[in-house]
């Protein structure tokens, strides 16, 4: 579970629908994620932190293949991966806590 006793809301990002980087046979993502920020000023949130935030976990995702996903590790891994992204794309406010709420992959 994600370390959350900083996060002060929780924004729902619009769902991800991705191909995986699978050799030889397509297979798709789809995945929705919750960001958990900290404190903010803000009552909604600026526009261009979720296209930021969704730009750059939307680069680590393309990397990815159905074998790194489908583990519970592997989720482990792309969340930490996806934290990491987000936090470098966006300074304020500060995202603490990365949950992913909905996960299916087509084979």
């Amino acid at each position: 579970m994600p370390d959350d006793k900083d996060v002060k809301k929780v924004l729902e990002l619009q769902p991800f629908i991705i191909n995986l980087a699978d050799q030889g046979e397509a297979h798709y993502l789809r995945m929705t994620v919750s960001i958990g920020i900290g404190e903010t000023k803000e009552e909604k949130p600026d526009p261009l932190l979720t296209t930021r935030v969704r730009n750059a976990m939307l680069a680590v995702l393309t990397t990815k293949t159905s074998e790194e996903v489908l583990t519970e590790q592997g989720k482990a891994v792309l969340r930490k991966e996806l934290l990491k992204a987000a936090r470098a794309a966006v300074e304020e406010p500060s995202i603490e806590a990365i949950y992913i709420t909905d996960f299916i992959v087509q084979m």
